[in-house]
Order: C-alpha cells, then sequence, then structure tokens
C-alpha cells in the first residue's frame, strides 16, 4: 500500500492508534511475483521483526523508481542499513525467504477475492472506491462510515 505524502502515519495516528480503524496490511504482487517483488515483500516483513515495516516500506516506495534491478537483494539489503535497521538479522532473515509462504497466502486471498489490482482497500467487507491516495480522501471516506 503506497501512500502520499506521509498518508499512511496519518491514518495510523488518527484512525488506527484511537481504536477507530484496524489496518492489515497484505501483500499482492501484480507484477514479477517471483524475483524482485517477491523479495521486497519478504523485506518488508524482515524489517517488521524489528517493528520497522512502515519505515521500511516508505523506503522502498521512495527509492525504488521501478521497473528492474531497482529492488534487488542488495539494493533491500542497503535500504535496511540505510533506516538503520540491525543489519545482521535483515539480511538473515531476507537471505532465508522465510516469508515466502505468507506473501504467497496474501496473494491467493487476492485472487480468491477477484481483486486484480493494488493498491485496493477494503473496509468492512466493501471494496472502497479511492481514487487518490492523499490522506484527505481517507479521512473523508473514514468519516463517512464511522458515523
Amino acid at each position: 500500500m503506497l501512500f502520499a505524502a506521509d498518508a499512511g502515519r496519518r491514518i495510523d495516528e488518527a484512525y488506527v492508534k484511537t481504536n477507530k480503524v484496524k489496518v492489515t496490511f497484505k501483500h499482492f504482487l501484480v507484477t514479477d511475483p517471483n524475483g524482485e517483488s517477491l523479495w521486497a515483500a519478504n523485506a518488508t516483513e524482515c524489517a517488521g521483526e524489528q517493528g520497522r515495516f512502515w519505515d521500511y516500506h516508505d523506503k522502498i516506495a521512495a527509492e525504488s523508481p521501478g521497473g528492474r534491478n531497482s529492488l534487488t537483494k542488495a539494493n533491500l539489503k542497503k535500504f535496511a542499513a540505510e533506516i538503520r535497521l540491525d543489519t545482521g538479522k535483515f539480511d538473515a532473515c531476507l537471505d532465508s525467504n522465510k516469508s515466502n509462504a505468507a506473501v504467497q497466502a496474501d496473494i491467493d486471498e487476492a485472487r480468491r477475492l477477484g481483486l486484480n489490482s493494488t493498491p485496493t482497500f477494503i473496509l468492512n467487507g466493501r471494496k472502497m472506491n479511492i481514487t487518490s491516495l492523499d490522506f484527505s480522501e481517507f479521512a473523508r471516506t473514514f468519516d463517512t462510515l464511522l458515523k
């Protein structure tokens, strides 16, 4: 889930930490599901083991111009060092591919739900029609649905 201008953190502060909304992130690899996209999904999970999922997610979004070779394992490890993760733990986690099964379960769930693009947002079982990743659109939608 890629958010514009720090929207993810603002949603966390305004809705998640106040127990108004629970956010569950699911991986859905639309392109390159067996290469760099899978490595990146694993890398976010490895960062999550150190409590830094969103920091790492944001780093990938900021540093990855897209296309091949932007999310190589070497780059993913470099990003971890740049945000000061414990690189020994991170590198071992990433090299183990231990999150492959969890990532694949997320992909399978998305397919069962008939999803075919990212990002997709579901609130209370209903697919949300979000046209912008700006915090204000999420806030309007959440505030309307939470009344």
